[in-house]
């Protein structure tokens, strides 16, 4: 299942692997699809759509896509 906890928890650090890694392209795409599915299994408030979230962030900002990262942060 795409959607399990589990499963949504190992794209996210994947998410944080290819971000550290420098594939920056990569890794905000992966972290979009997270945190939108994370969000849809979860709910807003849930800590793993949180976690979601700030990885999202993270990335936004590796990729100076700042405005959106601020956006992010702001919404965690």
């Amino acid at each position: 299942d795409p959607t399990h906890a589990d499963v949504l928890i190992a794209r996210r650090h994947l998410a944080m692997l290819l971000r550290k890694a420098g594939y920056l392209g990569l890794a905000l795409t992966e972290a979009v699809q997270v945190q939108e599915a994370s969000v849809k299994k979860f709910g807003t408030e849930h800590e793993h759509a949180l976690s979601a979230l700030m990885t999202l962030m993270n990335c936004q900002r590796s990729a100076e896509d700042l405005e959106p990262a601020v956006e992010s942060g702001r919404r965690a």
